[in-house]
């Protein structure tokens, strides 16, 4: 008999011992209809925290998973990205591009290619090499850099001709392996430039700097070199471009090969997603730098993109959490300085 039955008595009837036999009969129904119904709300209430604890560790295992390829492209690119040869210097540098096509890449290249053989041709009516030398660096400066602007991606340089120290010394490098030169691509806390190197003579190309960026003089690219060392000053862009993001707290001087190169474009990527706010971006683009060139320089930036996520509050905690993980490893794997959340 259920709780509706007993209402339905007729109570004035009854005996005093029959009155409290059905008085405990309705609480415990009701007793057993309150238990029944906290049952099934504590279960309701469980399988939604079960729903969210899952939704958040799918969230979490695929922050911690591998990386997140933006094309067929970058992905094939970054797998060879630490073989001896790279065959295709200006695909591998355009792969950071999420928009990145290759039909347009090979295009660009091939006009890159082009210019480079209408300079090799030139090259016979040049009888000192310095002459011939500032005469690519100027050419290339006026048909390909046509516009500085700071953390710009090589994808950007090839369509707009917008440049910076980074991309633009990428492209010198191409243009003088090209050509046949030597060459090493100097990476600094807050600059990068090119040293060529002549039959007998070193040569600095300095990208940002379109009307005295050709130096041969020994002196002046010893001056050079140690403005770039200690950083510059801030007015001087046509020297140091880009510097007064973030001051490192280490030293950074020396020659990066291909694949350091690549991650390089990555942490510029990294940089502007994170000054856009993108955090969860930056710290996707920063992951695939760090593949490329683990160095200080990716595990500051590590930090700087966690302590902003930690004070963002539309990042759920799990996935904060799942990034500091994923970066924890990233970090010691690489043998870099660990990280903390303070």
């Amino acid at each position: 008999m259920n709780f509706i039955y007993y209402l339905n008595v007729n109570y004035s009837n009854l005996k005093p011992s029959e009155y409290y036999f059905i008085i405990m009969k309705i609480k415990s129904i009701l007793y057993l209809e309150i238990f029944m119904w906290l049952r099934i709300k504590h279960l309701l209430i469980f399988s939604l925290l079960l729903f969210i604890w899952d939704k958040s560790f799918a969230q979490s295992a695929q922050i911690e998973g591998s990386f997140v390829f933006s094309s067929e492209l970058e992905q094939r690119i970054l797998k060879n990205i630490h073989n001896s040869q790279h065959k295709n210097k200006l695909l591998y540098l355009s792969a950071v591009n999420s928009s990145t096509e290759q039909d347009f890449l090979l295009e660009k290249q091939q006009e890159v290619q082009d210019f480079i053989h209408s300079m090799q041709e030139r090259r016979k009516s040049f009888k000192q090499e310095h002459r011939f030398l500032e005469r690519v660096f100027y050419q290339v400066h006026r048909k390909f850099l046509k516009r500085y602007v700071p953390y710009t991606s090589f994808y950007d340089l090839l369509e707009q001709g917008t440049y910076d120290c980074l991309t633009g010394s990428s492209l010198y490098a191409f243009v003088a392996e090209g050509l046949g030169f030597e060459y090493e691509i100097i990476e600094t806390n807050y600059h990068v430039y090119l040293l060529i190197k002549g039959e007998q003579e070193t040569y600095l190309f300095e990208s940002t700097d379109p009307l005295e960026g050709f130096v041969k003089n020994h002196e002046e690219i010893e001056r050079r070199k140690a403005i770039y060392r200690d950083g510059g000053e801030q007015s001087d862009r046509q020297i140091v471009s880009a510097q007064n993001y973030h001051q490192f707290s280490f030293t950074i001087e020396t020659s990066v090969n291909t694949a350091q190169l690549v991650g390089l474009h990555y942490y510029n990527a990294s940089v502007v997603l994170y000054n856009d706010r993108k955090l969860e971006a930056a710290l996707q683009s920063l992951e695939k730098a760090v593949f490329c060139y683990p160095n200080a320089r990716m595990a500051a930036m590590a930090k700087i993109i966690l302590n902003s996520m930690v004070q963002d509050s539309s990042i759920p905690m799990g996935r904060k959490n799942a990034y500091f993980r994923k970066f924890r490893h990233v970090i010691e794997k690489n043998q870099l300085t660990l990280l903390t959340k303070g």
